[in-house]
């Protein structure tokens, strides 16, 4: 109290402290579980659904995949696909990517089929190219295709239970499953001059809530040592779109990821504009358009 007084403290706050002091001294010593610092609970996750549960979800997603292209209207869109590289790639580290270059399409699907045109921009020409000149890395089949194989009988996919997930607010149930070389329809084409069909893998994630469908697909093929690209990833994601006054599950987004020798490449693609087929409905784009979204 001294040294309180020293430093310029009044006398009513020195009696102050003084009966704090003696006072304090009365109380019980405070027990473990009061001083211990409070720990918030881990999350444990739900166990996995029964094995007869899995069989009857994964046979309904099953009939979901196989007619899912049938479900789908003629419809038009706009695919935007953003290309990036990183000169130096080196496998398990972190990429660093510098834009390419983009590509506009109009995507049109008419009686199952997909066909792409260049679109112009800000009023200026197309290039006219077919996509398939335009060198570089260019994926298809997020409508319907590539989901179907997985599912389809002649694939003989092997299934099994991964996790709980998460994907655009929705919980999931994550599937991983794994086809065979011999059974594979998944193809992998460098520069028009090497093709592969290869295994491959990866995960689905099947939405929680009904309808139990496909909200992202992911797949890593198993491509051998002697192939030029490698350390290939593509992921497909879906959402809802309404499309003459109807929704459907359309691709909302996808993403390519590759490596040929030191050169890394990156596909970011957008689906948007949506709407009813019609030969003479018009989909143009401009720049102000451009909202780039990580898959």
């Amino acid at each position: 109290m001294k040294e309180l007084l020293f430093l310029g403290a009044g006398p009513q706050t020195v009696a102050a402290l003084k009966r704090l002091e003696e006072s304090s001294a009365k109380l019980p010593p405070a027990s473990d579980a009061s001083a211990a610092t409070a720990v918030t609970p881990k999350y444990v996750q739900p166990p996995p659904p029964s094995s007869d549960d899995q069989r009857a979800l994964l046979g309904e997603v099953r009939q979901y995949a196989l007619n899912y292209s049938d479900s789908l209207p003629d419809f038009l869109c706009i695919q935007v696909t953003r290309r990036s590289v990183d000169p130096h790639y080196q496998s398990g580290g972190e990429p660093s990517w510098s834009p390419s270059d983009r590509i506009v399409e109009r995507l049109s699907y008419f009686d199952k089929q997909e066909k792409y045109e260049a679109v112009p921009m800000n009023g200026k020409p197309a290039l006219g190219k077919n996509r398939d000149a335009l060198g570089g890395s260019i994926s298809s089949g997020e409508f319907g295709s590539l989901l179907r194989d997985v599912f389809e009988p002649d694939t003989e996919a092997g299934f099994e239970w991964d996790h709980w997930g998460r994907w655009d607010e929705d919980l999931c149930y994550v599937f991983r499953y794994r086809i065979d070389r011999l059974h594979s329809r998944y193809s992998v084409d460098y520069e028009h001059r090497d093709k592969i069909s290869p295994a491959y893998h990866g995960l689905v994630y099947v939405r929680q809530k009904a309808p139990h469908v496909v909200i992202r697909l992911t797949i890593e093929p198993d491509v051998p040592g002697t192939f030029p690209m490698q350390d290939i990833h593509q992921a497909i994601n879906y959402k809802y779109v309404e499309i003459g006054g109807n929704s459907y599950l359309l691709p909302a987004n996808s993403s390519v990821q590759s490596r040929a020798g030191h050169v890394g490449n990156l596909n970011e693609i957008d689906f948007r504009q949506y709407r009813k087929y019609s030969a003479d409905t018009k989909i143009t784009f401009d720049d102000g358009d451009e909202t780039p979204k990580k898959p």
